[in-house]
């Protein structure tokens, strides 16, 4: 039987705000939750950080200073996987759970141990395109298990040479009692956000590739419509990445519109989607997120009307018209016809948004996660 799992990854710290982040974070604390011990080893961007106890997970970092978001040099590297491998040997361990290729060496070093079971994430289809022959016979001979996200992740696995039988879909999972519904209006007294407004939503990184452009065209024509007397604001909220030099551009490109507000990193992200109508997410690009948005289930956790791209797996879980809206990449005239639609309210709002949260609940809370997370560890590996 599995009693303890260590997860190893890179900048799992505050503040949460990262796809990748959080999917280990929510993991680690759904399985903790199911009685499990669970330790973090991961590098910090503060070089105090030492260790950190939340809900149920002991995180243990090493190797502080490196900034988040760009990837560190061959030598950080280096250290990362001694330090890991270090961790390994004077540690009991059942399940080493690892996030990222850099690490792979690490497992490799400590492979001889009969009894611990390795298990890999790739957390993008991108990611999973293993095209290395030597790389792949590394991971086939190190791990016991790998998983993917979603069924194109398998695919790509699978079609780099992955055995299959050794990839499974465990997608992210969601906090439900964190991400759940709360009073709007106390939610925009906080954030600063007026009451009386209609708020339209969007929660993320400041990329290029995040369709922030096409959101605010789409923003000025509905404001310029006759389709409601209401007031419309757009809030546009950082959620901890801006893109070298986006941030500036942006700000030049709303001027001084004053029903278009820039709200900097939240630690608590359920206020922002729950001071909105409508959140939109635009995102241009597969690559540019995780297969699965964060952004997306959060809100739908919240009970909140989604409009999204059809990126990655945002398809299988979102189904337009149901529990949501979905709309094609750039797709500008069809992102002004949804948000309309739900600006006129010419829909059932509760049982969208009812749908919304149920969808998240089936599919990505964590007692579901967690109990597919132990289902695989406990399964028989390396056949």
């Amino acid at each position: 039987m599995i009693k303890n799992v260590l997860m190893v990854g890179h900048y799992v710290e505050p503040p949460w705000c990262d796809g990748v982040v959080n999917t280990i974070r929510y993991w680690s604390e759904g399985l903790a939750k199911s009685g499990l011990d669970v330790t973090v080893l991961s590098t910090a961007s503060n070089p105090t950080r030492k260790s950190l106890a939340l809900n149920g997970v002991q995180y243990r970092y090493f190797l502080g200073s490196r900034k988040r978001f760009h990837y560190p040099p061959l030598s950080y590297i280096a250290r990362f996987r001694r330090n890991s491998a270090n961790y390994l040997k004077t540690h009991d361990t059942d399940i080493c759970h690892l996030h990222e290729l850099i690490s792979v060496p690490a497992a490799f070093r400590f492979k001889s141990s009969s009894r611990t079971k390795f298990v890999l994430s790739f957390h993008n289809v991108s990611q999973g395109l293993i095209t290395h022959s030597v790389v792949r016979r590394l991971i086939e001979r190190t791990f016991d298990f790998i998983t993917v996200p979603d069924d194109r992740g398998r695919s790509s696995l699978a079609a780099s040479g992955v055995s299959e039988h050794k990839i499974a879909i465990i997608p992210p999972a969601i906090d439900m009692d964190s991400f759940r519904p709360k009073n709007r209006n106390m939610c925009r007294s906080v954030l600063g956000i007026p009451e009386e407004n209609f708020i339209i939503m969007y929660a993320g990184h400041f990329r290029c590739v995040r369709g922030l452009e096409e959101l605010l065209y789409t923003f000025r024509r509905l404001k310029n419509s006759k389709i409601t007397k209401e007031s419309l604001s757009l809030v546009l909220a950082w959620t901890g990445f801006v893109e070298k030099g986006y941030y500036e551009k942006l700000r030049r490109e709303i001027k001084n519109e004053s029903n278009i507000m820039i709200v900097g990193p939240q630690e608590d992200l359920s206020l922002l989607y729950n001071a909105a109508d409508v959140v939109v997410s635009p995102i241009l690009r597969d690559e540019a997120v995780i297969p699965i948005p964060l952004n997306v289930i959060e809100a739908m956790a919240c009970g909140k009307i989604v409009v999204s791209t059809d990126v990655g797996a945002v398809g299988d879980f979102l189904i337009d018209g149901y529990n949501g809206f979905v709309i094609k990449p750039r797709s500008k005239k069809v992102m002004f016809k949804k948000i309309s639609t739900v600006l006129q309210d010419s829909f059932d709002r509760w049982k969208m948004e009812k749908l919304a949260r149920e969808t998240v609940f089936k599919n990505f809370s964590q007692a579901v996660v967690a109990r597919k997370l132990i289902d695989l560890y406990e399964s028989k590996g390396r056949s």
